[in-house]
């Protein structure tokens, strides 16, 4: 019987450790992916990127904001920081380390559609924020949102990685063969994604 007790601890220490390991590859992946989405809240959370201007929206304003014409005009530093489907009561905790940690921030532009306005019951792909899910301010601004999700997130070890699709894996595969392989990706549009199609019949309509 003590013999088994002790080949079960010693089961259990061994799965932990396999587990820490798994998830310290994976965010040193998620990291080292510099030009994906999950890349603009590290950047922050890190105070790896601080600019004079930062820009928050959803599609609307990722797609639309060119922080070259931006800096050009300006002279000031820019970078786009809004993630597809976001609203700014989930930028809060980013916004908040921003102004906390950054003294050249100087101007947060807001970019909002219609539906940002509507009642904001769960938390848009938490996968994006996991990284940075320790960050009190981000994990207080996700809490308000949706305590449970956001809560089991930081505090239940791994179960971050329920949470998350296919796609964190799939950016953190990508991170770990940039690191492997010497490549860096150099994010030359800034957080812009741009989207390039012809003019549809129906838009003149419209």
């Amino acid at each position: 019987m003590k013999k088994q007790i002790i080949l079960s601890i010693k089961f259990v220490i061994f799965l932990v450790v396999i587990l820490v390991i798994v998830d310290g590859i994976i965010g040193f992946g998620i990291r080292q992916n510099t030009t994906s989405v999950f890349a603009k809240p590290i950047k922050i959370c890190n105070n790896i990127n601080a600019p004079s201007i930062a820009i928050f929206s959803s599609s609307v304003g990722e797609m639309g904001y060119d922080c070259d014409i931006i800096e050009s005009t300006l002279h000031q530093t820019a970078y786009n920081f809004s993630l597809n489907g976001t609203r700014f009561l989930q930028y809060k905790g980013l916004i908040d380390e921003l102004s906390n940690s950054s003294k050249n921030t100087k101007i947060v532009v807001l970019s909002e559609a219609i539906f940002s306005f509507e009642k904001l019951k769960a938390v848009n792909e938490i996968e994006r924020f996991l990284p940075c899910i320790s960050n009190n301010n981000v994990y207080k601004s996700l809490h308000n949102i949706q305590p449970d999700l956001t809560f089991k997130c930081r505090y239940i070890p791994f179960y971050k990685y329920i949470a998350a699709s296919s796609n964190y894996y799939l950016n953190s595969f990508i991170g770990l063969k940039n690191f492997i392989s010497h490549k860096k990706n150099i994010d030359s549009l800034k957080g812009q994604t741009r989207v390039y199609r012809n003019w549809e019949a129906d838009q003149d309509t419209i």
